[in-house]
């Protein structure tokens, strides 16, 4: 299975890259939904990652773990860091 994800992951990564150099119509229809689907898959990726960080240190700060402070200004950052990108933009 490992050596089906790798062939896939490089199959991919050689037609995006080739799909840059060689202008042809049906290239740039798959680079585009390739890429697609790589933005689609890191942002759940980030998500699910930022949802984990929250839960873990939420759950150190409400036993009152070892570390709870510093987790408790990890979320802090992490949810002024949030606002000021609603407020401000990208």
């Amino acid at each position: 299975m490992r050596i089906l994800t790798a062939v896939l992951a490089i199959a991919s990564g050689i037609i995006v890259l080739v799909g840059y150099f060689i202008p042809l119509p049906v290239l740039a229809e798959i680079r585009l939904v390739i890429t697609s689907w790589a933005i689609l898959i890191a942002g759940m990726a980030a998500l699910v990652g930022i949802f984990n960080l929250a839960a873990v240190q939420m759950e150190k700060i409400r036993t009152r773990q070892k570390g709870g402070a510093y987790g408790a200004i990890l979320v802090l950052s992490l949810l002024l860091t949030f606002g000021f990108g609603l407020l401000l933009g990208p």
